[in-house]
């Protein structure tokens, strides 16, 4: 018997029954609405903007089976994005498609927050960070704007280079040192010999992304001695700089102190 206002506790079960089976019934769809990303540009911007919660990280290919499990704000890609296939099933869906920039300069980088920071409501928000970006690259230049440029070399694990178009040629510029790839002429990304690193003849030399044996290989080469960044000992393994925008500042930083550690 039912006492008070009290249900029978069958009645709960039954309620707690069907809650569970909703929720995880196949066709149970998540009602808050999120942001899909296809590349890597968004992802970092959107954290800082929106938080985590807020957008969802697509691979490619399985944007049908996302729109199955969630109601999307928007699609957000790369303008070079090339799987058709998820930008066909967004448009069948009638998903609004937000096109960004490459993350090779610090130009683009900012566009993107601008419109990311619009799509989301967060204008203020936006425009307050990339007054912060001009900021901290303008005191950066100033602090090495009297010091003669820094030839700098830049290599992955695989031995590729980062030259002309290159976000990293970019950042070493502000930070003081000048890419002796983008110099040569050498494309956003090429692989070097070692008779190219020679003749590039590097002040410093930036290994991204390392592992420290390899690099201590490497460093102790006997063919590159006579070049200043193996004789000076210049030669520093880091992360990738530029790949999240809210640390950017920082990573420019990092690289002016390497570059120019007399200043610093």
């Amino acid at each position: 018997m039912c006492r008070g206002n009290a249900p029978p506790a069958f009645f709960l079960s039954l309620i707690l029954f069907l809650a569970i089976s909703f929720s995880f019934s196949p066709n149970h769809k998540i009602k808050a609405s999120v942001y899909l990303t296809l590349g890597p540009e968004a992802p970092a911007i959107l954290r800082t903007l929106i938080g985590e919660q807020r957008f969802i990280t697509v691979q490619p290919g399985q944007l049908a089976d996302t729109l199955h499990e969630y109601t999307a704000s928007a699609l957000i890609v790369s303008e070079d994005w090339s799987a058709s296939d998820d930008l066909d099933t967004a448009r069948s869906a009638g998903l609004q498609i937000v096109t960004l920039k490459r993350h090779n300069s610090i130009a683009n980088i900012e566009a993107n927050i601008r419109t990311l920071a619009a799509l989301t409501g967060n204008e203020s928000a936006g425009a307050r960070w990339i007054a912060s970006l001009d900021e901290g690259v303008a005191k950066i230049k100033r602090s090495v704007q009297k010091d003669l440029p820094v030839r700098v070399l830049v290599l992955s694990p695989e031995a590729y280079t980062q030259g002309q178009g290159a976000l990293i040629t970019e950042l070493i510029e502000i930070a003081g040192g000048s890419n002796v790839a983008a110099e040569a002429a050498i494309p956003e990304a090429r692989e070097v010999e070692d008779e190219q690193i020679r003749q590039l003849k590097p002040d410093v030399v930036l290994l991204i992304n390392w592992r420290r044996e390899p690099a201590l290989t490497f460093a102790q080469n006997p063919l590159y001695r006579g070049i200043v960044a193996f004789d000076q000992r210049r030669i520093y393994r880091i992360a990738a700089p530029g790949k999240d925008p809210a640390r950017l500042v920082q990573d420019v930083q990092r690289l002016a102190d390497l570059i120019h550690p007399q200043i610093f």
